[in-house]
């Protein structure tokens, strides 16, 4: 899967990096030798996404219209554009997310949403692949709890329909994760007395979204493994 992933995101930023070279360039003249595009571009779904774009950054080009209003407010869809594209150079945001940032930073709201549609007819901006992307690295990497997840998506305006076919193609379960971060957790543990283990374990596994009974479950799993000896991670 981790693959996979790469790729998904090498071809985003390959096509965040051609659609800001566009933008810097509309209302430039053509230079007279400027190169055919090549053939063999490696995401050939890129140049579909700029051919959908373009007509629609001439309309916006520098013609002598203010970039703000007068109270600052950013009302040209050519620089809303950059700044999206900008922020999601740094990482994959939701629709919502984007559109605080955007708002945050003074771009029209009625700027942005229009900044959102190319952004989503284009595939830049896709609620269910960022939903898939963020389950699958937070759920390796911090081993959060599906109702943790869900509450994390839910924070950033992801659809609670979404999120459910996204949680539901998860190929683990929440008893079985909290079970192994338990297993990792309490090995240094292991001097204390069984009530501090349990107290102390159980807290760090409900932090992650487990609830008291999975956690208690999860601690009373491993701990018993533990004092008996038995060590399923190294099988």
């Amino acid at each position: 899967m981790e693959p996979d992933r790469d790729s998904a995101g090498e071809a985003r930023q390959q096509t965040i990096a051609s659609l800001k070279e566009m933008i810097a360039g509309v209302g430039q003249p053509a230079a007279a030798d400027a190169p055919t595009p090549s053939n063999d571009h490696p995401a050939r779904e890129d140049s579909d996404r700029r051919d959908s774009i373009r007509h629609e950054s001439a309309p916006h080009s520098r013609t002598g219209e203010a970039s703000t209003s007068l109270d600052g407010v950013i009302t040209d869809v050519d620089l809303a554009r950059e700044i999206a594209l900008n922020r999601l150079t740094v990482r994959a945001r939701s629709r919502l997310e984007l559109r605080r940032d955007l708002i945050r930073r003074r771009v029209d709201p009625d700027v942005a949403d229009q900044v959102l549609e190319r952004l989503e007819a284009v595939g830049l901006v896709d609620d269910a692949e960022f939903a898939r992307q963020w389950v699958a690295s937070r759920r390796e990497l911090r081993s959060l709890s599906k109702a943790r997840l869900r509450h994390e998506l839910s924070q950033v305006g992801v659809a609670s329909a979404v999120i459910t076919t996204v949680l539901n193609d998860l190929d683990d379960d929440d008893a079985g994760m909290a079970t192994n971060l338990a297993r990792r957790r309490i090995r240094p543990m292991l001097d204390l007395d069984d009530s501090t283990i349990i107290r102390r374990l159980s807290g760090q596994l409900m932090r992650r979204g487990f609830s008291p009974s999975q956690a208690r479950s999860a601690v009373m799993t491993a701990l018993d493994e533990a004092r008996s000896g038995e060590d399923p991670s190294a099988q």
